[in-house]
């Protein structure tokens, strides 16, 4: 059955959640990468966090960028505010890459981020 994205902080469950990356292990272990609002208390600047469980159900989470970016910051090349949609996530063995599109430098670009999930 479909579930939401993973919890967040106390006071911070309205805030937008979306572009949600996922993968699975044969384990039932579920990772996912989302763009996410929580940590600003305007529901306007994004950050990216890394869920996982491995029991497919309990998650724990980890913000994955420093700070906050401001998703308008990035350009479609019509000139309009686009952030895109290219999140990636790869597993391999303990490893997980993500991937996804950041402008803390003012202008987009990909940023990736590794961690070992065992």
């Amino acid at each position: 059955l479909p579930r939401p994205a993973p919890s967040c902080p106390s006071g911070h469950g309205t805030h937008d959640r979306f572009h949600v990356a996922s993968a699975t292990r044969n384990t039932g272990e579920v990772i996912l990468t989302h763009f996410d609002r929580q940590y600003d208390p305007r529901n306007n600047l994004l950050d990216v966090t890394f869920a996982h469980a491995e029991d497919g159900q309990t998650f724990t989470t980890l913000r994955l960028t420093n700070r906050s970016f401001d998703g308008d910051l990035s350009h479609h090349q019509s000139g309009v505010p686009f952030m895109g949609d290219y999140n990636g996530l790869v597993v391999n063995g303990d490893d997980v890459w993500a991937s996804f599109p950041d402008t803390i430098t003012g202008r987009s670009e990909i940023a990736v981020a590794h961690l070992v999930t065992r």
